[in-house]
């Protein structure tokens, strides 16, 4: 089972991943599944199955990396589109697009990080760091975005300085 999954991953990352680089923005979306499955892997290796506490670990994993890589790639807009890699920051010129991703993965992602606590996969002390990151984030971002609405979501990744933010923020 563990030896299929990373079969499938590799093989997602090199035929399906790779080619669409070039062609969508999509590819972050793509690439964000066998960027997902080693967790997986390392589950099944453990447990033999693959089972609800596998796909916590990929729901995660896989939610995070939209944000995370949708700020480097605000960063690195120039880059990108220099390379001719249509990321969803390089087609997205205002980064209107690109913020609203990363917000809804975001929003996403919250309930999934506190998914293996109502599994029984992880205590007390996880939980509440989970909380207490979630708590941070909603009175921060989250709550501006909310009562100012677009404005506030726009400005979140217009700026070089707040991608870099938000790519921090997502290594915590």
């Amino acid at each position: 089972l563990t030896g299929f999954l990373g079969f499938v991953a590799w093989a997602s990352y090199i035929f399906v991943y790779t080619p669409l680089k070039k062609l969508t923005p999509l590819c972050t979306v793509v690439g964000a599944v066998p960027g997902a499955i080693p967790p997986m892997m390392g589950w099944t290796a453990a447990a033999n199955s693959l089972d609800w506490g596998a796909g916590a670990l990929f729901s995660i994993l896989f939610l995070w990396q939209i944000p995370h890589f949708l700020a480097l790639a605000r960063m690195y807009r120039e880059d990108y589109l220099n390379g001719g890699f249509p990321m969803l920051p390089v087609i997205d010129a205002d980064g209107s697009r690109t913020s609203r991703q990363i917000f809804i993965f975001c929003l996403v992602l919250v309930p999934a990080s506190l998914f293996p606590c109502f599994l029984g996969l992880s205590g007390r002390f996880y939980l509440g760091g989970a909380l207490a990151r979630v708590e941070e984030e909603v009175r921060g971002r989250i709550h501006r975005t909310l009562v100012h609405g677009r404005p506030q979501l726009r400005l979140m990744i217009r700026s070089l300085r707040s991608g870099r933010r938000i790519l921090h923020l997502s290594r915590l």
